[in-house]
């Protein structure tokens, strides 16, 4: 296809065609899009020391760009080369290919939003008469809805709701939850026991410190009994173990799918079985899906689990696959990121976006989607 079919598409959306350097300081991508997104990265350095990296990603470059410039609404497009290296693997797919996007920042109807960034893909797509597309959504709001009311403890939650996305590393933390495994802090003597118990960290530092200075180790190197004390809890906590019930109630969450139409229906016969409230994420979903989305003409699925493994991303995410090669992995993907912003130091700046594999559009394979 002439991509200048696709540059007059942006353009007529008023995106700003905006052209991203190739080299650029490493911290911010490190920092900020996990850890399976660090090991692909690109590493060099300039004379001077500091660390650089070949772009691995435009989303992180352009609102970089964006909170230098105006505080206002913005859309902006690119396309061009990204690099991702993958260790250890070698089975044909290339290290380096051609993307291309849309970033959305500042828009204030953030259901409106949403909804245009996935038409705006879905209208790319169609540019390749050759693509027949089918759209995968989640949202990790209905799991954040899930975790706290079935009784998680709030280490739980904060460990699935992080592992979320990440199916392998999620289904890992469900085991480790119910595991029967002896306590890190079983072996603690009947002095020690009941502070940790009680979380009691005062009481704690006052005993370790007492016994330290019993055995002259207070001012010697040794950590302080507050770095003692703060350790032992924090192994506590991290110990409490939770019910296999309650595990499974994740695990029956996370396997359901349905069509778009279906979700109100699918979600409210699990809430009603399990006591939990889906009302906010569901009114949110509604909103998104009344934007133009139920009338796209084309397959939506809704997958409880389906997120993203970047840890930027913060809420409505979608996929656009080929039907006639499901294993090709996607070809446009994208969804919301507002916490981006902060964690490159700026103010907090809705945003949300998508990506074109433009080698898969074309017929390739591409690199399998990380995006």
């Amino acid at each position: 296809m002439d991509i200048t079919r696709l540059e007059n598409l942006f353009a007529g959306k008023a995106c700003m065609p905006l052209d991203v350097p190739v080299l650029h300081p490493a911290d911010a991508f490190l920092n900020t899009a996990g850890e399976a997104f660090r090991k692909s990265v690109f590493i060099t350095h300039r004379a001077d020391g500091e660390m650089l990296c070949l772009r691995p990603e435009f989303t992180i470059p352009v609102l970089a760009h964006h909170l230098r410039g105006t505080n206002g609404a913005a859309r902006y497009s690119y396309r061009g080369t990204v690099f991702r290296q993958r260790p250890h693997v070698d089975d044909g797919r290339p290290q380096e290919f051609e993307q291309a996007g849309v970033e959305s920042f500042a828009e204030n109807d953030f259901a409106k939003a949403d909804a245009d960034m996935l038409l705006l893909a879905l209208d790319a797509v169609r540019l390749y008469p050759e693509i027949d597309p089918i759209v995968s959504i989640g949202d990790p709001a209905f799991f954040e809805a899930l975790v706290g009311p079935i009784g998680l403890p709030t280490i739980w939650c904060d460990r699935l709701l992080r592992a979320f996305g990440d199916d392998t590393l999620l289904e890992r933390q469900l085991k480790r939850m119910v595991a029967t495994d002896e306590s890190a802090v079983a072996h603690l003597d009947e002095e020690l026991a009941p502070l940790v118990d009680a979380d009691d960290l005062l009481g704690l530092m006052r005993l370790i410190e007492a016994r330290m200075d019993d055995h002259g180790l207070l001012g010697a190197g040794a950590r302080s009994p507050g770095d003692i004390a703060t350790r032992l809890l924090e192994k506590a906590r991290a110990d409490v173990r939770v019910s296999q019930e309650t595990a499974e109630t994740c695990r029956a969450f996370l396997r359901l799918e349905c069509s778009a139409d279906l979700v109100g229906e699918t979600l409210g016969d699990f809430a009603s079985g399990h006591g939990v409230d889906f009302a906010e994420p569901f009114a949110e979903f509604q909103a998104r899906m009344a934007q133009g989305l139920l009338e796209a003409d084309v397959p939506i699925r809704f997958s409880a689990r389906f997120g993203r493994r970047l840890d930027y991303y913060t809420g409505f995410v979608f996929e656009i696959h080929d039907r006639r090669h499901p294993g090709r992995g996607p070809v446009a993907g994208g969804g919301r990121y507002d916490r981006l912003s902060e964690l490159l130091g700026g103010p907090s700046v809705p945003a949300v976006g998508f990506s074109l594999w433009l080698d898969r559009l074309a017929g390739g394979n591409g690199v399998a989607g990380d995006d």
